[in-house]
């Protein structure tokens, strides 16, 4: 068994349990290091061919992102990343599963600076939650789309400016330890793992 196929297969277990344990993420945490030391594009930066598109999460060490599940009444159902080197923009799309007809979709906007051959910086620019029938949502492009032709989203548009900047993490970095044409592994400033897979 390669390593791509053990780390997907270790990420599969994980996500079909309703109870994991530690031994569970330790098993992940070894299948991305063994990964990672096999990165096929050692200088991720300058594939953007590779990196440019809409990836699907997979796995994540990310608390922030963990603790969305733990809101009452709403269960998320995908998170994507979209990257546009062309434009210097990445956009998070989480969908958020709720009530009857208040499923919703929340946007956050960063723009990307490339700091090193494997290093981007981030900065997070705005924020959007709305429903999904609000905007007649399709999918992440559709979506990506819509909010770059629109002012403001109903009912929450917030854009981040300095004032903020210095009472939340609107700065940060995201380093890419491995890229092929359809996986990809990023570690961020806080410490947080992302495994995300081209869709």
């Amino acid at each position: 068994m390669n390593a791509k196929t053990n780390l997907l297969g270790a990420i599969a277990r994980y996500n079909s349990k309703k109870n994991r344990s530690d031994s569970d993420k330790v098993e992940i945490l070894s299948a991305i290091e063994e990964l990672e030391d096999t990165n096929p594009n050692p200088r991720p930066m300058e594939k953007k061919e590779l990196l440019d598109g809409d990836w699907q999460l997979l796995y994540t060490s990310s608390k922030s992102l963990l603790g969305l599940n733990n809101i009452p009444l709403v269960e998320i159902e995908n998170i994507y990343q979209s990257i546009h080197t062309s434009t210097k923009k990445i956009y998070n799309i989480v969908e958020i599963k709720g009530l009857p007809l208040l499923d919703s979709v929340m946007v956050v906007i960063a723009s990307l600076k490339v700091e090193s051959e494997k290093k981007a910086g981030v900065k997070f620019e705005r924020t959007i939650v709305t429903l999904k029938n609000w905007l007649k949502y399709l999918s992440p492009q559709d979506i990506i789309t819509q909010v770059s032709n629109k002012k403001n989203i109903f009912p929450l548009d917030i854009k981040i400016n300095r004032a903020l900047e210095n009472m939340t993490n609107a700065n940060g970095w995201l380093e890419i330890t491995y890229l092929d044409h359809d996986l990809r592994i990023s570690r961020g400033n806080q410490g947080n793992i992302f495994v995300l897979s081209k869709i």
